[in-house]
């Protein structure tokens, strides 16, 4: 098959779980014979490091080879493609239409990574904001008006595959989710220490969870774990949260390697109040066999059971005892830390997903 891509940007796989999933799917759609042109949407990203590592793996890179926007292309090549898939919504809502256009032949998937409408909603919710509703409203519009169009939509999680179906139940809705690599050293217990949040704070409910941890739980902890130091690792973080840096609470900005800092610390924290899809942070704490302690948001879609795969807590209160029982229960921590790898490797690995790859260009009749 000849495959085109087009996604908001070129992808920064080591800053942010959305563009590590990009990237994987793109080696699995090359594997075999099939023939992939990545486009990145916003001119600003194509001097990015992830151009040439996209090349040396097979990948056709649009801007390398063609002068001029992707309108253009689609006009000029579009009837060459026999799969073209638009990732997130603001890409799907631009292109849609001219690829209907300018490719006829060609099969159209619309790759969700998370429902953009609702995880505009539930930010409408936590904020109260009538102008993030009013958005949230007119995302939800546009997105089901994609999904539609589209011959099949992709999703990360079971629970947006029965959100989407039931709102559009005559559409092809599948589930291709985050790819990881369990980690074979798992440090032990005792030799860790401290917690750990990991989150690129561009994106809206990272900042959030921050603010709300550090006013609202982090004070709790005090009196359960006195000493015990939180790291915030992530690009980008807003001036505020670098002014709240002190001894046991210290904000790295990007770092190039997450592997020191998950196979030291005991912990990783998600407080998300409002988010979609499956939180990368989540999966990749457990594959390195790191308990995580999450919200309901943040546990959401990945298929893991309370007090057994994982920590869930919805109050600043019950977050807080939850962190420290599991910082201090071996026990507890050795149980969560195993079952974590175990759901990594039955629902996130590359195996899975190509299966469900697979699945796909069945159901399309392609491939």
């Amino acid at each position: 098959m000849n495959i085109l891509v087009i996604d908001l940007w070129m992808p920064t796989p080591n800053r942010d779980t959305a563009s590590q999933r990009v990237v994987q799917l793109l080696r699995l759609l090359r594997e075999g014979i099939n023939s992939v042109t990545f486009a990145g949407d916003d001119v600003s990203s194509h001097g990015r490091p992830s151009v040439h590592q996209l090349q040396e793996e097979g990948i056709s890179v649009l801007h390398t080879q063609f002068d001029g926007p992707i309108e253009a292309y689609l006009e000029q090549f579009g009837h060459e493609f026999d799969l073209i898939i638009l990732s997130r919504l603001e890409v799907g809502k631009k292109y849609i239409n001219l690829v209907r256009d300018f490719a006829p032949q060609a099969l159209i998937i619309y790759d969700t990574t998370d429902i953009h409408f609702l995880r505009r909603f539930r930010r409408a919710k936590v904020t109260g904001n009538i102008g993030m509703l009013k958005a949230a409203i007119e995302a939800k519009q546009d997105e089901l008006q994609i999904v539609r169009n589209a011959h099949c939509t992709w999703v990360v999680s079971n629970e947006e595959k029965r959100i989407l179906e039931k709102e559009c139940p005559e559409a092809m809705i599948e589930r291709l989710s985050i790819i990881q690599e369990i980690q074979e050293y798992i440090p032990a217990f005792t030799d860790r220490s401290d917690l750990l949040f990991i989150g690129a704070f561009p994106f809206h409910p990272n900042p959030d969870a921050m603010e709300y941890y550090y006013n609202e739980i982090r004070p709790l902890l005090a009196g359960n774990l006195p000493g015990v130091k939180t790291t915030v690792v992530g690009s980008s973080p807003p001036q505020w949260l670098l002014d709240r840096n002190g001894p046991d609470f210290q904000v790295t900005g990007f770092v190039p390697d997450l592997r020191p800092y998950l196979e030291k610390c005991r912990l990783t924290i998600a407080p998300l109040r409002f988010g979609a899809g499956v939180k990368g942070k989540v999966i990749l704490s457990m594959s390195y066999g790191v308990p995580v302690v999450a919200s309901s948001i943040a546990a959401e879609g990945i298929l893991a059971v309370e007090g057994q795969d994982i920590m869930v807590a919805d109050n600043p209160h019950n977050f807080s005892e939850k962190i420290a029982t599991l910082y201090q229960d071996e026990t507890l921590w050795q149980t969560i830390s195993e079952n974590g790898r175990d759901i990594v490797r039955e629902h996130f690995s590359k195996e899975n997903a190509r299966n469900a790859l697979h699945r796909i260009y069945h159901g399309l009749g392609v491939g």
